[in-house]
Order: structure tokens, then C-alpha cells, then sequence
């Protein structure tokens, strides 16, 4: 049993197929009809365009026409098949070019074994087999074409990816550098990361600013004793305590003196009295 059905061209001809509006299946399958079957040259202007296997080449107009559609509807329809892999558009100074992506596998219907003939106008195809079957091939074929459309958008979705990636680093960049010029100590610049200028991007510029405002007013209130940070140390962690959830306003404290000697409590002993209670132990 053949998976394929023989369908001749000469049906976009017949009334039954000019009843409107289309479904969007028989959109789809007169868009199979009426892509070129061979390459084509046709005179465009002051130029020749040549037309590819394959290929529809007609507006959104004149297709909203022949479906019996709105302009947005066509519009979203082709879309869709872009979307899926189905088709490919292009749009240019010289019109709307359709490509069907695997129109091999929709307009041949024989296997390696058989002979097959267009006529000269490509509405029809003979074989010298009778007894050709495409089932052998049906299934390969249907295979190949999903996963062209799987790796097509696969490679699309990644493609937007890095697109997206690429975008998010610029602007996280942007805002640091803007960040950093208004910062007292711009040293250890290269020590702040791609992934903690990211980090800075998501808070946002209008935070930050009040961090580091927050921050520069602090150290004018303890300068007797108090230095900034370096600008890589505030910008990897630093600001953390002068975000808006974090900030309490209010002097900071002199923290204690870390040397052991100043700390140290001088008391008096009795050394004969220790000397005695050691003699007793």
C-alpha cells in the first residue's frame, strides 16, 4: 500500500477547488501545487530573477485572494509553517519569495528503481514500473523531513539563545561602566566578572546608584578612621549591605582594635603565694 497519492496540478483548474475561503489544509496543499517544479528565470524590473525549484512566488495579496483570507491571516498563517519548518520566507524589493523546505519529499512519489517522466508542462509523472511502491521509502523520508524541521528550530531556538546572551552582556557592561566612573577607588576593575556585572544588571541602575550614594555618604561621616573599598570588592559583593532590603541607616561603628596586646588586662599577683601553692600541689 503506497503512502503517496498522485495528485495532478490541473485540479487548481477545477471548481472544486475555487470554492473559498480555504481551509488551512488546502492552503497548505496549494502551496505544494504551485511551487515551481524546476528552476525559472522571469524579468523583474531591470533585472531577471531566477526562481528556484521549489518555490512560490506570490504576495500576501494575491494569495489572501486566491484563499479567500485577510492579509493577517495569510500573514499568520505562513508564519506558522515557519514556525515548524514547513516553508521559508523572503521578503525583498522584488517580492515575497516561498520556499517549501523538503520539496523533494512532497513531489517525488517514486523509488531509486523507477524511472519517472514529467510532462512538459510538469502537471503529471509516469513510470516505467507498475508495480512501483513507495512504502519502503515513506518512512525514511517522513523521518528525514521531522528531524530536519527538529534541528532547524533546534538550531534557530539556539541561535536566539546566544543572540539574547550576547545582548544581556552588552547592556551589563554598559551599566558597569557607567557604575564604575561614579565609584571614589577604581582599582581591581578586570577582578569584577562577566557573571557579577549580570548580577548588577538585574538589580538595576536606579538601585545601584543609591548603593553607592549610600555608600560614599558613610565614608564622609567616618573618614577619621574609615577607607573605601576597592572598586572590584564593592562591585562583587560589597554593595550588597546598601541595597534598598539590606540599608540601615546610621553610623557605622569603629570596630575594636584586633591586636592582643592592647586588649591584654594587667593584673597584680601575689607571686609568693603562687610560689607557696605550688609547693603544695
Amino acid at each position: 500500500m503506497n503512502n503517496f497519492l498522485p495528485l495532478d496540478r490541473k485540479i487548481l483548474d477545477h471548481w472544486v477547488w475555487e470554492d473559498k475561503p480555504f481551509s488551512k489544509g488546502q492552503a497548505w496543499v496549494d502551496l505544494l501545487l504551485l511551487a515551481n517544479y524546476k528552476d525559472k528565470k522571469n524579468p523583474v524590473k531591470d533585472t531577471v530573477i531566477t526562481y528556484k525549484r521549489g518555490s512560490v512566488n506570490l504576495s500576501m495579496v494575491q494569495l489572501a485572494d486566491r484563499w479567500g483570507w485577510d492579509r493577517r491571516k495569510v500573514k499568520r498563517f505562513l508564519d506558522v509553517l515557519s514556525d515548524d519548518g514547513m516553508v521559508s520566507v523572503n521578503s525583498t524589493t522584488y517580492g515575497t519569495t516561498i520556499t517549501i523546505v523538503n520539496y523533494e519529499f512532497f513531489n517525488n512519489s517514486c523509488t531509486t528503481n523507477s524511472t519517472c517522466n514529467g510532462t512538459t508542462d510538469g502537471t503529471t509523472y509516469s513510470t516505467t514500473d507498475s508495480t512501483t511502491d513507495c512504502t519502503t521509502n515513506a518512512q525514511p523520508m517522513v523521518q528525514q523531513v521531522r528531524t530536519t524541521n527538529k534541528d532547524n528550530k533546534d538550531k534557530e531556538n539556539k541561535d536566539i539563545h546566544n543572540v539574547q546572551k550576547e545582548l544581556k552582556k552588552a547592556d551589563a557592561n554598559a551599566l558597569f561602566e557607567k557604575l564604575w566612573k561614579l565609584y571614589p577607588v577604581k582599582k581591581g576593575k578586570g577582578q569584577v566578572s562577566d557573571t557579577a556585572k549580570i548580577r548588577l544588571l538585574k538589580i538595576g541602575e536606579e538601585e545601584l546608584l543609591r548603593a553607592i550614594d549610600r555608600y560614599k555618604t558613610e565614608l564622609e561621616k567616618d573618614s577619621d578612621w574609615r577607607k573605601p573599598q576597592n572598586g572590584s570588592t564593592f562591585f562583587n559583593s560589597g554593595y550588597v549591605d546598601y541595597l534598598d532590603e539590606n540599608y540601615v541607616p546610621g553610623k557605622r561603628e569603629k570596630p575594636k582594635s584586633r591586636n592582643s596586646f592592647n586588649n591584654f588586662q594587667q593584673n597584680d599577683y601575689d607571686f609568693a603565694a603562687l610560689e607557696k601553692e605550688l609547693e603544695n600541689l
